[in-house]
């Protein structure tokens, strides 16, 4: 597939947005980041969605889509998890000898591992302060639903070969499910009130709308971004603008209405800025460590919150000593999973 250059800008654009709103959150601060939480995740699985499904298309083998996944997505993941459950030993109020032989510690490395966080959030003694939340990586929960779309991709093209359909139309059909899956479970949270149901509505079947949402651009992309970048760009923007005064609560759009457009467009706008002109050698001056950054985030911004050390600061000086300290360890991590390829995995 054809490089895009912004990808990498727009991946640090909503990775720093997703940090940046959880420094705020953890710290009591209100958050005043321009995008919003679910629409910057959203995003990331729009993205996913264009290039996954582009990569597959032009293959259409399984065998080499699943080895580059898991070369590229998982010796990051897994040095990052053993990592973090390691050195997070010397914060645990337990004893060494405790900290690694506790089942709660193996429980923890076993559910991340298959990427099932919230079976076991926690390690034991670790951030248990009242003024921290226990959690280490509140930001694991998007692995699994990405993973769960890579399954998903080859299995959507059988179907679609099976039953002789049209790749667009069934491309939409998913979107439109999406739609009726998330109506559905926020209909039955605000119902009964049971919170699992709100935990559902943003689960798989609920980033569907984002993640086919970026498949159709990837159908319309010579119509939608490389003709044209202005048009789709401008427009999704209006139309976001719009959605977002008159919607929501009290407006004269419905929270059902608001959730079903704001997906498709915002995808529109952030894609087609990622797939237009490049803009700058972005990645070239700082490379792509979007995604060691995204997974080495949360545990930091905790640890910092457990000294009270971001809380005693300027907020925005906090964010920054912090980003700081995000953006180096990300790096070393990039540099330990190049060696740990190299001479350990044995992947080019």
């Amino acid at each position: 597939m054809q490089k895009y250059q912004n990808m990498s800008l727009v991946r640090y654009f909503l990775c720093l947005g997703v940090i940046t709103s959880h420094y705020f959150i953890l710290n009591g601060i209100p958050n005043i980041w321009c995008v919003g939480g679910d629409m910057r995740i959203g995003i990331f699985f729009a993205m996913s969605g264009f290039l996954i499904y582009g990569s597959y298309e032009k293959h259409r083998d399984a065998r080499k889509y699943f080895h580059n996944r898991v070369t590229r997505i998982l010796p990051t993941y897994f040095t990052i998890l053993l990592l973090s459950a390691i050195l997070l030993a010397f914060l645990s109020s337990l004893p060494a000898n405790e900290y690694f032989s506790s089942l709660q510690f193996w429980k923890y490395l076993g559910c991340n591992a298959l990427f099932l966080n919230f079976l076991e959030p926690s390690l034991p003694g670790v951030f248990s302060t009242e003024n921290v939340l226990p959690a280490v990586n509140g930001a694991l929960w998007t692995l699994k639903v990405e993973w769960a779309f890579y399954i998903f991709i080859p299995i959507f093209f059988w179907i679609v070969k099976r039953f002789r359909w049209n790749e667009k139309m069934a491309s939409l059909a998913v979107c439109f499910l999406s739609v009726a899956y998330i109506f559905i479970m926020k209909e039955l949270y605000h119902q009964t009130g049971n919170r699992l149901f709100h935990i559902l509505s943003y689960q798989f079947f609920g980033q569907g709308i984002y993640f086919f949402s970026g498949v159709m651009i990837y159908h319309y992309r010579k119509y939608l971004v490389e003709k044209n970048i202005l048009f789709p760009l401008l427009a999704s923007i209006a139309i976001y603008s719009i959605v977002l005064n008159f919607g929501g609560q009290g407006g004269l759009l419905s929270e059902n209405i608001l959730f079903s457009v704001v997906p498709p467009v915002a995808s529109i706008a952030m894609v087609s800025f990622a797939l237009g002109k490049n803009i700058c050698n972005f990645q070239r001056f700082l490379g792509n460590y979007s995604y060691e950054m995204y997974l080495v985030h949360f545990p930091i911004l905790q640890t910092l919150v457990h000294f009270g050390i971001t809380k005693n600061l300027p907020p925005l000086l906090g964010l920054l000593i912090s980003l700081t300290i995000i953006v180096l360890s990300a790096i070393l991590v990039s540099k330990l999973v190049k060696l740990l390829k190299k001479y350990v995995l044995r992947i080019d």
